[in-house]
């Protein structure tokens, strides 16, 4: 896994990806530091619910990846977040 540039280089996009949509979602709704700390968890919640529909947009991009134990042994591959999520 940490020989595999192709790896790395999908797993940067997605943490990418994943960290803009967040930075956008809160942006859009003009939740700054401070309201996110003096908020309830039901708030909280709300805003992370309502975020996963954009983050379950890109679950296309972890389809691909694979998890190698550093003995060879492979303990998951074609990951699909899909299957263990219901919209």
């Amino acid at each position: 896994m940490l020989k595999n540039k192709s790896f790395w280089n999908s797993l940067k996009e997605y943490i990418v990806e994943v960290t803009l949509n967040m930075i956008c979602f809160f942006v859009r709704k003009n939740v700054d530091h401070a309201i996110y700390n003096n908020a309830t968890k039901i708030q909280r919640a709300g805003w992370r619910n309502a975020m996963l529909v954009d983050l379950h947009a890109l679950d296309r991009i972890t389809v691909d990846i694979h998890i190698v134990s550093e003995s060879g042994m492979t303990l998951a591959q074609d990951i699909d977040i899909r299957s263990y999520v219901t919209l």
